[in-house]
């Protein structure tokens, strides 16, 4: 066990999996624990972004970024790494279940597929999603580029929506990330990349 355990279990990996789907209209949020205090990386504003940028007149991402930067951003490095058909289950038949579900064979044939399409397309789909979800701590941290955030997401050749905001971001100084994470989504439909407020950025290219 430990604060990376999740990503390996693949319980936790299907009903993310779902969780993701467009169609479930549905919010995915990453938490861990440091010491006695539990930390979140949140898909969008909290409450609490948004009134704490009220009471002091800010802007709401700005106190997204201070509540997510203690965040144990190398956490996220496992969920990068996701690979469903490896996800481990306390129950070999629930295992076999799930994989069956995710490769549309029959449900309970034995062994399981080794490799298909919709096994990766599930991680494919998962390992961008953590990465758009950690892009703003990393950014902050300087570790973008080190975690592999701009290849994980161009490697979902099914994504078909994208959005990344680092507004109100002083780190981002040019484009060339954000670039490199495009790169080979024949299949976006909709992109928005969110630079408001980055006083930083001189270089629009990438």
């Amino acid at each position: 066990s430990g604060p990376a355990t999740p990503f390996s279990r693949i319980w936790c990996n299907f009903e993310e999996s779902q969780a993701v789907d467009p169609s479930m209209d549905l919010l995915l949020d990453i938490a861990t624990c440091t010491r006695t205090r539990a930390v979140i990386l949140s898909e969008g504003l909290t409450k609490m972004d948004n009134d704490n940028a009220k009471r002091q007149g800010s802007l709401a991402t700005r106190h997204k970024t201070i509540r997510e930067q203690v965040f144990p951003i190398d956490i996220i490095e496992a969920g990068l790494r996701v690979s469903v058909q490896t996800g481990q289950a306390s129950q070999e038949s629930d295992r076999i279940h799930i994989l069956n579900s995710i490769s549309e064979q029959p449900l309970n044939q034995a062994p399981t597929l080794s490799e298909h399409e919709n096994y990766d397309r599930v991680n494919a789909c998962l390992r961008s999603v953590f990465a758009v979800a950690a892009w703003r701590n990393a950014q902050h941290k300087g570790k973008v580029a080190a975690l592999g955030l701009p290849e994980v997401i161009s490697s979902d050749r099914w994504l078909e929506t994208l959005l990344l905001d680092v507004s109100d971001m002083p780190e981002v100084k040019d484009t060339v990330d954000f670039g490199g994470a495009l790169k080979g989504l024949e299949e976006l439909r909709s992109l928005v990349v969110n630079f408001c407020f980055c006083s930083n950025l001189k270089c629009m290219e990438g």
